[in-house]
């Protein structure tokens, strides 16, 4: 279901231009992205257990292609957009698949979830995209509507991208909207250095599971503009710890 709630106070940590970005039909991503994939097959239960249902929460679901890909796949799926656009096409999405999914129109700061709802959590490069106080609420609402032991799949630009501007030191985290080449456009945007993420995590009782830097991958355009297109992200596997 889309929530009722007035779309000009869903999301305070929301950048108005994400809307601007799906109305005008880009970032409509059709295919699920490999890491969400990753993770939910290897957090799936083996053996007997693997028909019980298992229910994912994507914040930042966008038009919904990871949230299909895991219905599809077997999983009780949930996810919250604060792009009104985004956040029909992702419903529409997964209705016309013949699947019932809970996504709400909203702010991943204040997830409208009961705690220990869900047993996965993704983000993919969402959070990244609010303030620094944004991602700790975010990140803190993800706890409280995990279930112990529940496993949170976070993923977050990292220090060395293209679109930073030149000599910018990132000693923990900057918020910038001074951005180039492949992230102009999109608002302002969270970098981390590992440092920048641990902190992101030492408020909560979390654990990592896996912590993995995606290497300052170099990605090699094909258009003169962009010749040597640098991003790093983090990936991390956190579980939450027992009370």
């Amino acid at each position: 279901m889309i929530s009722s709630r007035d779309e000009t106070d869903v999301a305070p940590t929301f950048d108005s231009r994400w809307e601007e970005i799906y109305a005008a039909g880009h970032q409509h991503n059709r295919w699920p992205f490999d890491q969400v994939v990753s993770f939910y097959h290897r957090a799936r239960p083996t053996g007997d257990s693997r028909d019980r249902p298992r229910r994912l929460l994507e914040v930042g679901c966008g038009t919904g292609n990871n949230l299909l890909a895991a219905a599809l796949d077997g999983l009780n799926v949930a996810g919250i957009e604060a792009s009104p656009t985004a956040c029909k096409l992702a419903l529409e999405r997964l209705s016309e698949a013949g699947i019932v999914a809970d996504i709400r129109l909203g702010d991943f700061t204040s997830l409208p979830w009961t705690s220990d709802s869900f047993d996965l959590a993704v983000d993919r490069l969402a959070i990244t995209h609010t303030s620094l106080e944004g991602a700790h609420l975010a990140i803190s609402e993800v706890h409280r509507t995990l279930k112990t032991g529940g496993l949170f799949l976070f993923n977050c630009f990292g220090p060395q991208n293209e679109g930073i501007p030149e000599l910018t030191d990132i000693s923990r985290h900057i918020h910038t909207s001074e951005l180039t080449g492949t992230l102009e456009g999109v608002g302002a945007v969270s970098f981390f250095s590992e440092a920048g993420v641990r902190d992101l995590f030492n408020d909560t009782s979390w654990t990592f599971e896996a912590f993995q830097l995606v290497s300052y991958r170099s990605v090699m355009e094909t258009t003169a503009l962009q010749p040597n297109a640098m991003l790093s992200e983090w990936r991390v596997i956190a579980r939450k710890l027992p009370r």
